[in-house]
């Protein structure tokens, strides 16, 4: 069995169930290394869940053993995380939104398409924020 090696970028809440996940749950996957603007907020989750690299964003991009990043950063930098880990050959799985537009989202979609990678989001929820949100 073949080991998708992680990436994640963007160590705040929802990092928490992912690092779960990815290690004790999916028996294919293993966190290599966390990116966060606080890097002592990335320092604690990598010393919780035995990541072993705690690197900029560049630095994560820039690993040849990362084959996929996890993009886990407020939505207003989604369209520059992704499009950077598409152009470094990175899949990429991102939470929610791809992007604050459909043109950029578009465009994030064409570059994965054209450089041959899986490019995800993680889908809204019922029972989300923006949903309830949007029912009231």
């Amino acid at each position: 069995m073949r080991i998708a090696k992680i990436g994640i970028i963007g160590t705040g809440h929802i990092s928490e169930i992912y690092c779960e996940n990815l290690t004790r749950v999916h028996e294919n996957t293993e966190i290599i290394a966390v990116a966060d603007v606080n890097r002592a907020a990335a320092e604690a989750k990598a010393a919780k869940w035995n990541i072993p690299y705690v690197l900029t964003v560049e630095e994560l991009l820039a690993r040849e053993d990362i084959d996929i990043v996890v993009n886990l950063t407020p939505p207003k930098n989604h369209y520059e995380i992704i499009k950077a880990a598409l152009l470094a050959g990175k899949h990429v799985f991102t939470e929610k939104p791809l992007a604050t537009t459909a043109a950029e989202a578009d465009e994030l979609i064409a570059l994965a398409e054209e450089k041959g990678k899986m490019l995800g989001a993680a889908p809204e929820t019922n029972y989300g924020a923006g949903v309830s949100t949007a029912k009231a």
